[in-house]
């Protein structure tokens, strides 16, 4: 027993020699062949072939780790099955497919690198071989699109499909992957993402949108009714958005926001990071056209450790922003001396790391240090963010904005008709209504239901449009008030007109459907009465309330009158002017009468047709006649038959002494027999009868 415990370490040292030099031994010569591991780099066909079949060897049991590297890789489904198989990398070659045997498993396999390939496509059996795959990596292919049922791997954990071109995200695309705590979909084309895309992603931890083309979150993107609980990371930068709006942020553990490089980005609104209560880094660095970031952007994050608006285009930062963080970088940013230094005299908890760096613009023109610069007067100057021209699309509800240098100043808007109003604080978001007018009548039919809130609110940061209308168009002044002293800026409003355009699709003696190209982009739906018109020739008139929310812009007339002409009108108006309507486009209709049956066919069909009836009449007459006839003489004959039996004639009284009967008939041919007889008497040769013949009595 002694002898083999001192000889089992010797014993296993040989045999891992011995391993070692039978790989050695079958390794292609480009390769680099381990007990556990295989790597091969500048694959060309016959390396493959080789590499191939080195791992589809027997002692191959033994390798836990793949990497093929480069070179003339066009497809993996000869891909040998091994069953020990936990990493494999197959990236930067020519793969167009993934096409891995589906009649084998690799139960083995948690991670797989397929990047800087060429990708384009995947399937429903792409992954079916790992079961058990945790880390997935298509980085760098040309994959466009994604459904579901290419990714049915529940146990995976990490999936990076970052520099690919994506343009959206279906519906619940990674419903399967609810073990999902990484992902990546950076570098892509997409529009959008909603929050319903993660839905199932209840373990997410970091999420990385970057690089995208998100313009905007709105209401239907991150919506309020779903959260992805656990988010700690997410990164939006380099993105168009031009506006952190309130609440765009509902995630109750995210720790880490990055929202870096947007050239677009101008404005970071109030309550904007309210709901990330445990925010710890927010990066909205190298975002040179931010201007604007509201006193209460930060308001309840009272655990922010780091701050970095470097590189913007900011000209103050005020103290309400800085007073729950710790450290703050605003190097490289558009200061105003004057009014940042009145702002830093009351910072008291944050530290400016970078405050020997920091350079700022007097009010003469003057470029220096932040630290040397002298305190003055910081002017009640508006801020514009957006400029003084802006343009809005009719019905959309829109915010011009306008901020002061300084919390203590007062902002007054006046409107384009004269009326002037004063800024108050801006309003807390109380989320969009999902009902909109068409459900609200519903609700409350003996009612007209109106919102509570006004169509236009006034704050001190901007002016909110609730529904754009034409008469909002025009010029408004912003006033900035501080003391006896008022400084005015304009801003001109253009309202964009939307040609929405009807169309019928078909017509009948009852009906008529419709058809519009476009609907107008209504967010304030509770505000906003979708009605279809409908007016025939005399006048008659009939409303029928359609819903903001349905996605399909056609719809059927019903109960409409035959040979009715009809003009039909599509009108989107404010709940408080039903009357007026802020948009209305029309179609004059027509329904045809209702045709009879021979009306409605040709007449050669109705004389080929009458053609035909017309000589099945006269067949079947014929016929009759024929037949009727027949039966006239059958009959007629069975009567003289009959009469014959029974001794009398059936000739009329005119008939001569020729009358035909039975017994006539008999001695007629008693005659003929007896001449017969007679003739065949006078023969030559012949003798004579002697019979006589018989007379008839």
């Amino acid at each position: 027993m002694s002898v083999l415990r001192t000889s089992s370490p010797l014993l296993l040292l040989v045999l891992l020699l011995r391993n070692a030099l039978t790989y050695s031994e079958k390794c292609p010569a480009v390769c680099n062949c381990t007990v556990s591991s295989f790597y091969c780099a500048s694959l060309n066909a016959s390396t493959l072939h080789n590499s191939l079949l080195y791992l589809s060897a027997p002692d191959s049991i033994t390798i836990l780790n793949v990497t093929l590297r480069g070179g003339d890789v066009a497809s993996v489904k000869y891909f040998p099955f091994m069953q020990n198989l936990e990493f494999l990398d197959i990236s930067g070659t020519s793969l167009t497919r993934v096409d891995f045997p589906s009649e084998i498993r690799f139960p083995s396999l948690r991670t797989l690198l397929l990047n800087s390939n060429k990708i384009e496509e995947l399937t429903e059996d792409s992954f079916a071989a790992f079961p058990n795959l945790e880390v997935l990596s298509l980085r760098d292919n040309n994959i466009s699109t994604l459904s579901y049922e290419y990714l049915k791997l529940i146990k995976l954990r990490r999936l990076d499909m970052s520099h690919n071109s994506i343009k959206n995200l279906p519906t619940r695309v990674f419903r399967l992957l609810s073990n999902l705590e990484y992902l990546d979909i950076s570098m892509n084309e997409m529009k959008r993402a909603m929050s319903s895309d993660f839905q199932s992603q209840q373990r997410l931890r970091h999420l990385n949108l970057s690089r995208n083309s998100l313009v905007q979150f709105d209401f239907d993107t991150f919506a309020k009714n779903v959260r992805v609980v656990n988010l700690l990371t997410l990164n939006i930068s380099g993105n168009p958005i031009d506006k952190i709006s309130s609440w765009d942020f509902e995630f109750d553990r995210l720790q880490i926001i990055v929202a870096s490089d947007m050239p677009s980005l101008r404005v970071v609104d109030a309550s904007a990071f309210s709901k990330a209560k445990d925010l710890r880094l927010i990066d909205l660095s190298i975002n040179p056209n931010l201007s604007y970031i509201s006193p209460s952007a930060f308001e309840n994050c009272s655990s922010v450790h780091s701050l970095d608006v470097r590189g913007s285009g900011l000209e103050v930062l005020f103290a309400s922003n800085l007073k729950d963080v710790a450290q703050v970088k605003i190097a490289e940013s558009s200061l105003n001396c004057e009014c940042m230094l009145a702002e830093v005299d009351n910072i008291a908890s944050s530290t400016i790391d970078d405050w020997e760096d920091v350079t700022c613009t007097s009010s003469e023109g003057n470029n220096m240090k932040l630290s040397a610069a002298k305190s003055g007067v910081c002017e009640p100057r508006p801020i514009l963010p957006f400029g003084s021209r802006l343009s809005a699309q009719l019905g959309s509800t829109y915010y011009l904005y306008c901020g002061a240098r300084s919390e203590k100043d007062e902002v007054y808007w006046k409107l384009p008709n004269g009326t002037t109003m004063r800024g108050a604080e801006p309003m807390k978001p109380s989320g969009v209504s999902v009902m909109d007018y068409f459900s609200n009548s519903l609700y409350h039919p003996d009612s007209q239901f109106v919102p509570a809130r006004p169509r236009i609110y006034p704050s001190k940061e901007w002016l909110r449009i609730d529904v754009v209308a034409e008469k909002d168009e025009g010029e408004y002044e912003c006033i900035v008030k501080r003391g006896k002293q008022k400084v005015t800026r304009a801003l001109s409003l253009s309202v964009e007109r939307v040609a929405i355009e009807i169309e019928t699709l078909s017509t009948g003696p009852h009906y008529i459907s419709l058809s519009w190209n476009q609907t107008l982009a209504i967010q304030a739906v509770d505000r906003v009465a979708l009605r279809l018109r409908i007016i025939d020739a005399k006048s008659n008139e009939r409303l029928i309330q359609l819903s903001l929310h349905n996605p399909w812009t056609t719809y059927n007339v019903m109960r409409l009158r035959p040979n009715m002409n009809y003009t039909m009108c599509l009108e989107y108006s404010l709940a408080e002017t039903l009357d007026k309507p802020l948009l209305s486009s029309c179609i004059h209709a027509a329904t045809p009468q209702i045709h009879s049956l021979f009306s409605s066919v040709d007449t050669s069909v109705i004389v080929i047709f009458l053609g035909i009836i017309a000589l099945f009449i006269g067949f079947n007459v014929l016929r009759f006649v024929w037949n009727y006839l027949h039966i006239w003489q059958q009959t007629k004959k069975r009567s003289r038959m009959a009469a014959s039996l029974s001794g009398q004639s059936i000739v009329s009284h005119s008939s001569t002494i020729n009358g035909v009967t039975y017994e006539n008939e008999q001695l007629a041919l008693r005659r003929v027999d007896s001449t017969s007889e007679t003739s065949a008497c006078l023969l030559p040769g012949g003798s004579s009868s002697s019979g006589t013949s018989d007379v008839p009595v």
